[in-house]
């Protein structure tokens, strides 16, 4: 039974990654603030530019090119969601997700993102999207009700959805420009 449930995860590990490789743009983001392209002022401009030159460093100097701004007025929750429909553009709702197996860090993670100030992560894990015929208005629901107004990158989290491949392409599919940010471990460790 062991060796059935760890080839049955390799196989969900491999389809995952055909997915996030051919369908979402996979992000590492770190937050180091000895690295002089980090700040929490989203103004800053470096001098000069980064001698190593690494594009893919995240930093918040451009905001508004990494995220879907949120539409001014913004939209009520009403004309998003018709109950299990999504019937509204949804793609500023969210930036980040946090997915992974458990006992992977995903908490440790959400956690550390919370503590930025331009970046709002739901509270707890928000795994409402469980398979194709279930729709994801909850988790809209939840991330139009409970994360501030204004232009932050919102996220949420889900431990689980790496076992759902569906649910990845739901989210991808529903926030476009969302970045993954996947923990796994060994699975013997």
């Amino acid at each position: 039974m062991l060796r059935l449930r760890t080839t049955y995860m390799f196989t969900i590990a491999g389809s995952v990654m055909a997915l996030l490789v051919n369908r979402v743009q996979v992000a590492l983001i770190l937050f180091d603030e000895s690295d002089p392209l980090y700040t929490r002022d989203p103004s800053f401009t470096p001098t000069e530019p980064d001698p190593e030159g690494r594009q893919d460093t995240f930093s918040f100097k451009n905001l508004s090119n990494f995220i879907a701004l949120e539409p001014t007025p913004r939209p009520p929750v009403e004309s998003l969601v018709n109950g299990p429909n999504i019937t509204g553009d949804v793609a500023w709702l969210m930036h980040l997700a946090v997915v992974g197996f458990a006992k992977c860090g995903t908490t440790a993670m959400q956690a550390y993102f919370d503590r930025h100030p331009q970046i709002s992560m739901l509270d707890g894990e928000h795994c409402s999207i469980r398979d194709e015929g279930y729709a994801a208005s909850n988790l809209v629901k939840k991330l139009a009700e409970e994360l501030p107004r204004g232009n932050y990158i919102r996220g949420a989290k889900c431990p689980s959805y790496l076992e759902i491949p569906q649910a990845l392409h739901t989210l991808s599919t529903l926030f476009p420009n969302a970045r993954f940010v996947v923990g796994v471990r060994h699975p013997v460790l």
